[in-house]
């Protein structure tokens, strides 16, 4: 179980998700809403941001990107 934890106007917030990959999607779209401080904690208590999974989603998309138009 991958947890979520940071905080938005409301206070403290704090979700599971199953997937890294899901559990990420979440914590950006908290700070995405305005919220600040979140971090997801796998189950070996790696902690990863947001800011880390945007990194590795922008360097695969940039990665597709190249692909593709080697393709052409």
């Amino acid at each position: 179980m991958f947890e979520i934890s940071g905080f938005d106007t409301a206070g403290v917030v704090s979700l599971k998700r199953l997937s890294l990959v899901a559990a990420l999607k979440k914590a950006r779209e908290l700070v995405e809403d305005g919220g600040w401080d979140a971090q997801v904690v796998d189950p070996t208590w790696r902690v990863h941001t947001p800011l880390e999974a945007q990194a590795a989603w922008s360097w695969r998309w940039a990665g597709s990107a190249a692909a593709s138009s080697r393709a052409r």
